[in-house]
């Protein structure tokens, strides 16, 4: 696992993690007053609706080709997860500190049976 600072993640075919950063005016941050916490842009490019889990706990879903956010807990690293009746993605370890954001890209070529 590899940990980025603002990232845009994507889980390729490989197995190999690609990072691009991301101005935060273009990643929608997560609501003002909310303390210690990061927005992550969970963007679903596949068909299926994922369950996504942050350190292990169901942090809200992605919806098939839309993207939704979720709020993390900021400035540690957290472990973000995906899975569907199927598959799974990651488990991608990133850091995101207080008011940035990080966007998640579930792809196909992402995938791995579970």
């Amino acid at each position: 696992m590899s940990v980025f600072a603002c990232p845009t993640v994507l889980a390729t075919a490989t197995g190999i993690l690609l990072a691009v950063c991301q101005p935060v005016e273009q990643a929608r941050a997560c609501p003002p007053g909310a303390a210690r916490t990061a927005c992550v842009i969970l963007d679903n490019q596949t068909g299926d609706e994922i369950l996504v889990y942050v350190d292990g706990v169901f942090a809200g879903r992605a919806h098939p080709r839309q993207s939704d956010r979720t709020c993390v807990p900021a400035n540690r690293q957290v472990d973000i997860l995906g899975r569907s009746a199927c598959d799974a993605w990651g488990p991608f370890t990133i850091r995101v500190d207080a008011g940035d954001a990080a966007t998640v890209q579930f792809t196909e070529q992402g995938r791995r049976l579970r």
